[in-house]
């Protein structure tokens, strides 16, 4: 969100696809966004949610018509593209249902991601849930051509615990649950870092008014 409010889409309203219990929704609505909504298939996700953001929740998929055209100023995809098994369909809703000049932002599995090529098969984008393997060449034509313009993209950091990061190195496993016992015994296993670990972020708006009658001319 702080990388959106450069690009000026406005706080009038938001939507996040895929929204689990509605953690991200309560932030925006800390950050001054006038009305935030989500959609998300587990209804036991969205009994979790705060009574603060639960009734702007529509349980179910994402579907045309769900929302008026032209409603939000931003639409969040985090951690969604990669499970739909028709990609630029759900981005051609998100473009109708954006304010001209509003944000898509997306935050993806990287393929082409060192952690990925390091990993291999136990990397977290392996995984027979997603229909699709996206890296950031391939995310950004995806949404270019669906007609939005991409304004900034790159690496995701995330934070995480040492004790965690360690779980995921592709050790042998009594090797790993000697790394473990140590991590345990020494508290360096409750260490945070801050790891590019194989995450990627887009940035994207819908063409301005102008933009569209500039682009016509």
């Amino acid at each position: 969100l702080e990388r959106a409010a450069k690009y000026s889409a406005g706080k009038n309203a938001l939507l996040e696809i895929g929204c689990g219990s509605g953690f991200f929704l309560e932030e925006a609505l800390s950050r001054g966004y006038a009305e935030a909504y989500g959609v998300e298939p587990s209804s036991a996700a969205v009994a979790k949610a705060s009574p603060a953001v639960r009734p702007g929740i529509s349980v179910g998929v994402m579907r045309p018509g769900l929302f008026d055209k032209e409603r939000f100023d931003i639409v969040c995809l985090f951690q969604v593209l990669d499970h739909m098994p028709d990609p630029a369909a759900l981005l051609d809703e998100c473009l109708r249902i954006l304010r001209p000049g509003g944000l898509v932002l997306v935050l993806n599995h990287n393929i082409e991601a060192l952690s990925a090529a390091v990993l291999g098969e136990r990397s977290p984008v392996i995984d027979i849930e997603h229909t699709f393997l996206y890296g950031i060449g391939t995310l950004s034509r995806l949404l270019e051509k669906r007609g939005f313009s991409v304004k900034e993209s790159g690496s995701a950091v995330n934070r995480y615990s040492l004790n965690y990061l360690s779980r995921l190195l592709p050790l042998p496993g009594p090797l790993k649950r000697a790394l473990s016992r140590f991590l345990d015994s020494s508290g360096l296993g409750l260490l945070p870092l801050s790891v590019p670990l194989g995450n990627m972020y887009l940035i994207a708006m819908k063409p301005r008014r102008d933009d569209e009658v500039g682009a016509a001319g």
